[in-house]
């Protein structure tokens, strides 16, 4: 079996996984540029896939992160969004609403 620091790990890996999908799919959501979404991670009408898609499977959870990763343009920062998105959910509702207020769209 899986020893605990293993499952605290696994744990761990699953929350940011989440929190980074949650802002990543309300900004696709809202419109804000980002890039084409690839294939194996969006559905027929262009949008993320759920989370519980995403995140059974290894080389989808790969493909998300290198797509939201890509998504670090000059004129527009989808990543660091996502990140600072993902940050603020793990660390708290005060440091979320702070960083959400310096979102620039």
């Amino acid at each position: 079996g899986q020893t605990r620091v293993g499952q605290v790990e696994a744990n761990d890996d699953q929350m940011t996984l989440t929190a980074r999908y949650t802002v990543a799919a309300q900004l696709v959501d809202a419109e804000y540029p980002h890039n084409e979404i690839p294939a194996d991670i969006r559905d027929e009408n262009g949008k993320l896939l759920s989370i519980d898609q995403i995140a059974k499977d290894q080389n989808k959870i790969k493909s998300f992160d290198e797509w939201t990763d890509s998504n670090n343009k000059d004129t527009y920062n989808f990543d660091n969004k996502a990140t600072g998105g993902q940050n603020g959910m793990l660390a708290g509702h005060k440091e979320s609403a702070d960083i959400a207020k310096g979102y620039k769209w």
